[in-house]
């Protein structure tokens, strides 16, 4: 789960999607991870021609530490409130040994910051100013309980408005007491599933392996007598939202193949036209989650037609 300046806009946008709670008793970690509270004196300037400070904090707080086979750290912290739309990303390369992200220069791989005020305005972001007095962006980690899975620490942030350079949020004396995180390893949180009908019959998949190639997911999956294979390609970085399906190469697509030992043979069918629709993504816990019909053909002649229907797909990746 590698975050760069696009992905940490994308999930300061779509915390709230996540932050609402799932409603279908569903037993996927995103219905138990704990979260926590960030707090600090927040000042805006200028909101109607003064500075507007106050004591500020965001809800559904938690932190992730990523890790590299190459022993390299990145952390995450988010927090939002699904009523306001308001959210906040801080993200950066972490050094266990300082246990400090600090930056003040227009290099958002260095840390970033991304902050929503509410769900009608823009992504304000930390590094569009180089050369500032005071870093644009420090977070600091004072303590880490691994058994507890819990953080404790302190950040101070100056998020800019893209749009007009002198409006800007700055965020001082921030603290964060007891934050649940979790440890991102690159492996999957869970198992994956994909379900659908084709010519009227239910079909499993399982095992589901899934593959993210920089930002499109690929998840294949076949039936029990291996006999029937589908495989769906999406875009990591999509929201809750409904996308249509397309030919191979698109954003979103599919396959569906159908092969025999006796005698020999395979019939694969590429995806022609045919809609996905995401009812949850969180980016925290790399899950994703929806409903999706495509047709497809073989793309030979003589042309074959097949379409699937009533599919779900239950992604970790």
């Amino acid at each position: 789960m590698k975050l760069n300046y696009l992905s940490a806009i994308l999930i300061a946008s779509t915390l709230v999607f996540s932050s609402c709670g799932d409603d279908d008793g569903g037993d996927g970690p995103d219905n138990t991870q704990p979260t926590g509270t960030l707090v600090a004196s927040r000042t805006v300037f200028p909101v109607t021609g003064a500075n507007s400070t106050i004591d500020w904090s965001l809800s559904n707080a938690i932190a992730v530490f990523e890790t590299s086979p190459f022993g390299s750290e990145t952390l995450t912290i988010s927090a939002s409130n699904a009523t306001t739309g308001e959210s906040i990303v801080l993200t950066g390369p972490f050094n266990p040994l300082s246990n400090v992200i600090q930056n003040s220069t227009t290099n958002a791989d260095l840390g970033l910051a991304t902050y929503i005020r509410n769900s009608t305005t823009n992504a304000w972001v930390s590094n569009i100013n180089a050369g500032q007095l005071t870093p644009a962006f420090v977070v600091q980690i004072s303590s880490r309980d691994t058994v507890a899975k819990t953080c404790t620490g302190i950040f101070t942030v100056r998020t800019v408005n893209p749009d007009s350079t002198v409006q800007f949020a700055f965020f001082g004396n921030g603290t964060f007491t007891n934050l649940p995180y979790i440890v991102d390893d690159g492996t999957p949180n869970g198992n994956s599933a994909l379900t659908y009908t084709v010519g009227g019959t239910f079909v499993n998949s399982s095992p589901v392996v899934v593959v993210a190639n920089g930002n499109i997911i690929s998840a294949s999956g076949s039936s029990s007598d291996f006999t029937k294979t589908v495989s769906l390609q999406l875009l990591s970085t999509a929201g809750p939202g409904t996308y249509e399906i397309t030919e191979i190469g698109g954003e979103f697509s599919g396959t569906y193949s159908v092969s025999s030992q006796s005698p020999p043979s395979l019939v694969i069918y590429q995806s022609t036209g045919g809609t996905l629709t995401i009812t949850a993504h969180d980016m925290i816990l790399d899950r994703i989650r929806g409903t999706f019909s495509f047709n497809a053909d073989t793309q030979t002649l003589p042309t074959q037609t097949v379409a699937l229907t009533n599919g779900t797909f239950d992604i970790y990746y």
